[in-house]
């Protein structure tokens, strides 16, 4: 699977209490730069998603309904949709009333997501369970409730709850909604290795945070098969300026030599001053770049790999080498 395909099953959100107009930006530039499939933010904020969005875009416009806690009437949670359909959303993710799935009121349950439904005006619906609050019987009567309502997609999580996606959850939600709806996980979906299982599993739509969502990328990228512009072999020094916002600020590195494929790099940060020890491994597949900061564990940005699909076509701005 190529790192596009991966992307065109991303949802990237900002959908936290503390989420900002500067996070909601953030995730529009990264959806842009990778083209996912979808940005989130909360229904207040949609007007300026799609401003930051732009129109030159494939990348779908969505937002949330009933959101995080399900609990809102019906009306309500129909009125948000019929809005956020107002606004240009391109598709609704809305939260199921856990309350009555667990009493078993079929009757309201399937009549509150069907509201959504038809409100929604065609647009595809998710309907989020929240699954860290069901046992499994629970989540296949609501996947069954969901399909028989018209949903478009079962979701396992807000991201708002102790834990989200499994991929026992998105195997479990697989094998009961069949091909009546897709399967997205969200929350816990922090890695490639763990998309790829809960892909292997049958889901097919992933919801993931902003610095999530750039690092899976960037690992994804790295299984292209790219080339790297401009070799390293030989270089003295090389200046990085990478994806993460805080270690890949044109840092300047030096090279030592150590053994055969693999290099030292001690970084000085242009922006912080203290030294980084980063492990470059130079191969014909790319730069892997793991970061550690010395004498602690390895920071956030993890494993990148700065790497380019058509030979000298990498901009040199981004990486420079000097002999």
């Amino acid at each position: 699977m190529t790192s596009a395909e991966i992307a065109k099953m991303m949802d990237i959100s900002a959908v936290q209490a503390q989420s900002t107009l500067e996070d909601i930006s953030d995730v529009c530039a990264l959806a842009k730069e990778f083209r996912v499939a979808a940005v989130f933010c909360l229904p207040a904020h949609v007007p300026y998603m799609r401003a930051c969005l732009g129109a030159d875009t494939d990348v779908k416009l969505a937002s949330v309904s009933g959101f995080p806690g399900g609990a809102e009437t019906t009306r309500i949670k129909v009125e948000t949709a019929k809005e956020l359909v107002s606004f240009g959303c391109d598709e609704v993710d809305m939260v199921n009333n856990i309350a009555w799935l667990k009493a078993g009121d079929k009757a309201r349950y399937v009549g509150d997501v069907r509201g959504v439904v038809e409100a929604a005006a065609n647009r595809p619906v998710k309907v989020i369970l929240e699954c860290h609050w069901l046992t499994d019987e629970e989540i296949i009567r609501a996947c069954e409730w969901c399909a028989e309502a018209g949903a478009s997609w079962v979701k396992t999580g807000t991201g708002w709850a102790p834990t989200g996606a499994t991929v026992e959850r998105c195997a479990l939600m697989k094998r009961t909604v069949g091909d009546r709806c897709g399967v997205k996980a969200a929350g816990g979906v922090r890695t490639l290795e763990t998309l790829l299982a809960m892909y292997n599993a049958g889901t097919r739509r992933f919801g993931i945070g902003v610095k999530t969502a750039r690092s899976i990328s960037w690992q994804a990228s790295a299984g292209d098969g790219c080339r790297t512009w401009p070799p390293v072999r030989n270089a003295s020094q090389i200046w990085l300026h990478g994806p993460h916002p805080t270690f890949f600020r044109w840092c300047r590195c030096t090279l030592r030599p150590q053994q055969r494929d693999k290099e030292v790099l001690e970084m000085q940060n242009a922006k912080q001053t203290q030294m980084t020890t980063i492990s470059l491994f130079s191969g014909a597949e790319g730069l892997d770049i793991g970061v550690r900061q010395a004498g602690s564990d390895i920071l956030a940005c993890e494993t990148l790999r700065l790497t380019t699909r058509e030979e000298n076509s990498y901009s040199p701005e981004r990486m420079k080498c000097h002999e």
